[in-house]
C-alpha cells in the first residue's frame, strides 16, 4: 500500500445535534478510536481534519473544505471516519463522493463502524444507509426547530448572541440582562434618529467618536475577529445596523424570535418570515429604550427614508460574487430607485477596502437571460460539437499526451507484475536462509520503495486518462439541463441554482471611450 507517499486524512465531525448522544461522538473520542485503527492497520503519513460544531448536512465545514482541496491536490490517498454519518448526511452528495469524487482522485475511504472500504467495492447497503442518515438529519432539525419555539414562547432567549446593549446573565444563559458597557450606545442611537439625524449621520458621529461597532465588540469580548478588516476597521458603522437596532422591538423588553428560518434543513440560507409567524413574548427583561422615544425614532426614521420601491426579489442571491474581494454583491436602490447589486466590502467599509463593482439589476437580468439561451441554441443545434468543444476547453488535453499516458502505464503494470514475482522470490529465498537478513531488508525497501513510485505515477497518469471521461460525463449533465431553455422567456431562482455555479463581476473599465463591464458566468458542472 502506498503510505509513504501520500497521507492518510482522519476526518472527525461533531455537530451541536450530536452533542446530546453522548461521550461516544465527541471529537476526542473520535480522534483516539480513528488514530488506534489507523495504527493497527499500518496506515502513516496522518493528518486530521475535525469539524467541532458543524450539521453533517453543512457540506462548507471548513476542515472538510480543506480535505476536499488537499484530495485535489494528491496530497490524500486514504480517507477514513468513524462512520458514513461524519463524512456528511446527504445522500446525494455522499454518494458523489463515493462514486465520482475519490475514484476520480484515487482515494481510498473507510468508515470503520459501518464496515465500508471502498478497495473492497462500495455496500450495496450504502445508499440506504446515506438515505436514513439524511432522514435522521432532517428529524434532528425539526425536534431542534420545536425545541426553540417552545423556549421562546417560555420566554427564554436561544440566540448565539446577545442583541447590542444587552448580556446573557451568567447564571441562566436564556435570560437577557443589559449591559452597562453599551446600553448607553443604544440609548444615544435612538435619541439622535429621534432628533431628525440621519442613518448616515449617525453612524458618523460613533465612528468619530470611535465606539466599537456591534459585531467588533462580539469579537473583542471573545478575543478574536470575524475577519481581518473587523480588526483593522472596528469602528465603521453601517446605515443597515443602525436601521436594525431603530426597528428592534427587544429593546422594549419584548423577546422577538422566528424573524428568520433556514429555507431547510440542507441550507443556512435564510428567509425572512412574515411578522404573524414571529414568537413575541413582551416584558421578559429590562427595557433600553422607552416606549414614547422607540416611537419617535421610528417616526422621524420613517420620515427620512423616501417611498420604497416594489422591489424586485433577489434570485441571484449567493451566486454574484466580487471579482476583487470575493464578497457577495448585494441588492440596493440607489437616488433613482433603480435596483442595483454593489460589493458588500465597499458598501460596509467604503472605498479604501473595495471598489462599488455596481452592476444594475436589469442589465444583469438580461445578461444572464442571454447566456442562458445562447449555450441552450448551441446545445439543440449541435450537441455533439458543443461536448467536445466544452471537453477540449477545460481539459486542453493533448491526444498525442493521452495516447502516451496511456502506454506508459502498460509499461508501469509490467513492471509491478515483475516487482510483485520478485518480492516473492525474494521471500522464498530469505525463508530457505539462500540470502542474509540484513540483505533481505536492503532488497525489500529498495522494492518497496520502487513499487510506492510506480503506483503514484499510475495514479497520476490515471487521473489525467480518466480526466476527460469524468467531464464529459459532467457536460453531458449541463447540456441535458441547458437544452430546455432556447425559448427562456424569464428567470427565476429555481432555474439559476440548478444551472449556474457563480456569477463573478468586475469593476467597470473605460476602453476605447467606452464605459465596459465584465461578467464571468461560471455554470455547474462545467467552467465556462
Amino acid at each position: 500500500m502506498n503510505t509513504n507517499i501520500k497521507h492518510t486524512a482522519l476526518l472527525s465531525r461533531l455537530s451541536r445535534e450530536d452533542e446530546n448522544i453522548g461521550t461516544s461522538e465527541s471529537i476526542l473520542t473520535q480522534k483516539t478510536m480513528l488514530t488506534q485503527y489507523a495504527k493497527s492497520h499500518h496506515f502513516k503519513n496522518i493528518i486530521h481534519y475535525v469539524d467541532d460544531g458543524y450539521s453533517g448536512t453543512n457540506f462548507e465545514r471548513p476542515d472538510f473544505q480543506r480535505l476536499m482541496q488537499d484530495i485535489k491536490l494528491g496530497k490524500i490517498g486514504v480517507v477514513i471516519t468513524k462512520d458514513l454519518s461524519r463524512l456528511g448526511r446527504d445522500y446525494i452528495k455522499i454518494g458523489n463522493l463515493l462514486e465520482e469524487y475519490f475514484p476520480k482522485y484515487q482515494v481510498r475511504y473507510i468508515a470503520i463502524n459501518d464496515d465500508i472500504d471502498t478497495i473492497n467495492g462500495i455496500p450495496e447497503y450504502v445508499p440506504f444507509k446515506n438515505i436514513i442518515n439524511e432522514w435522521y438529519a432532517r428529524d434532528i432539525s425539526r425536534k431542534i426547530r420545536s425545541a426553540y419555539q417552545t423556549k421562546a414562547l417560555n420566554g427564554e432567549f436561544t440566540a448565539s448572541y446577545a442583541p447590542y446593549g444587552y448580556k446573557k446573565d451568567e447564571n441562566n444563559k436564556h435570560q437577557l440582562i443589559v449591559d452597562e458597557e453599551t446600553s448607553w450606545v443604544v440609548k444615544e442611537i435612538f435619541e439622535l434618529i429621534a432628533n431628525k439625524n440621519s442613518l448616515y449621520q449617525v453612524a458618523r458621529i460613533l465612528k468619530d467618536k470611535k465606539i466599537l461597532k456591534p459585531r467588533a465588540q462580539i469579537m473583542k469580548k471573545e478575543g478574536k475577529y470575524y475577519n481581518e478588516l473587523w480588526e483593522k476597521y472596528p469602528y465603521d458603522w453601517s446605515p443597515q445596523t443602525i436601521h436594525r437596532i431603530i426597528t428592534n422591538e427587544e429593546y422594549l423588553g419584548h423577546l422577538i424570535c422566528n424573524r428568520n428560518s433556514t429555507i431547510s434543513y440542507k441550507s443556512k440560507k435564510l428567509k425572512q418570515n412574515p411578522r404573524e409567524k414571529w414568537i413575541i413574548k413582551k416584558h421578559t427583561h429590562q427595557a433600553i429604550i422607552e416606549e414614547e422615544l422607540f416611537y419617535l425614532a421610528n417616526k422621524a426614521l420613517e420620515g427620512s427614508i423616501k417611498k420604497k420601491v416594489i422591489k424586485p426579489r433577489n434570485m441571484f442571491s449567493q451566486l454574484l460574487r466580487c471579482d476583487c474581494c470575493g464578497k457577495a454583491l448585494s441588492l440596493y436602490h440607489g437616488d433613482r430607485r433603480v435596483a442595483s447589486f454593489c460589493c458588500v466590502t465597499y458598501r460596509s467599509f467604503g472605498k479604501k477596502y473595495c471598489t462599488a463593482h455596481y452592476t444594475r439589476y436589469d442589465t444583469l437580468y438580461r445578461y444572464v437571460l442571454e447566456d442562458i439561451r445562447k449555450h441552450a441554441k448551441k446545445a439543440i443545434k449541435n450537441k455533439e460539437e458543443l461536448l467536445q468543444e466544452i471537453i477540449n476547453h477545460r481539459t486542453k488535453t493533448n491526444e498525442e499526451e493521452h495516447k502516451n499516458k496511456i502506454k506508459e502505464n502498460q509499461r508501469i503494470e509490467k513492471r509491478l507484475k515483475e516487482i510483485k514475482e520478485i518480492m516473492i522470490k525474494l521471500y522464498e529465498d530469505k525463508a530457505l536462509n539462500r540470502i542474509k537478513e540484513e540483505m533481505y531488508e536492503e532488497l525489500l525497501e529498495s522494492y518497496e520503495k520502487e513499487k510506492a513510485e510506480k503506483v503514484l505515477k499510475r495514479n497520476e497518469n490515471n487521473i489525467f486518462i480518466n480526466e476527460s471521461k469524468i467531464k464529459e460525463k459532467e457536460v453531458k449533465k449541463f447540456l441535458e439541463c441547458i437544452n430546455k431553455y432556447e425559448d427562456l422567456k424569464e428567470l427565476n431562482e429555481e432555474i439559476l441554482h440548478q444551472l449556474i455555479n457563480k456569477i463573478v463581476v468586475y469593476e467597470r473599465e473605460i476602453i476605447d471611450g467606452k464605459r465596459i463591464q465584465k461578467i464571468e458566468i461560471e455554470y455547474n458542472f462545467i467552467n465556462d
